[in-house]
């Protein structure tokens, strides 16, 4: 969380991590159940993961995709330039959103031609 989290006018590396100690309320924030970095993905089906350049999640969505290839699964890793955390909601306004919703049909009709 840290490496773009001054890029990052929505997600603070501080405030999400109190966050995730109130949702998890005690337990553990390394198990499978509230991180996906510690679950186990194999026999996974193949996983298109899109983050952006400056977001404070970048670190974390890097991690995931290596753990899931790391579990010989497909993974397509996208890194939108310049945007923040959920840029792909925002398609009505950023073209690099539209460009993103337009890889994910791509990445459907292949997945479905599998």
């Amino acid at each position: 969380m840290q490496t773009r989290a001054a890029c990052d006018p929505w997600l603070d590396p501080d405030s999400l991590r109190a966050t995730a100690r109130l949702y998890v309320n005690g337990d553990d924030l390394k198990s499978p159940l509230i991180s996906l970095v510690y679950a186990n993905f194999d026999e996974f089906p193949p996983m298109l993961v899109f983050v952006g350049r400056d977001e404070s999640l970048l670190d974390d969505s890097t991690r995931l995709a290596q753990h899931v290839r790391d579990a010989g699964v497909t993974v397509a890793f996208k890194v939108g330039e310049e945007m923040q955390h959920a840029f792909v909601a925002f398609a009505a306004r950023v073209p690099e959103a539209r460009h993103a919703i337009d890889e994910i049909g791509q990445w459907a009709r292949w997945l479905l031609s599998f």
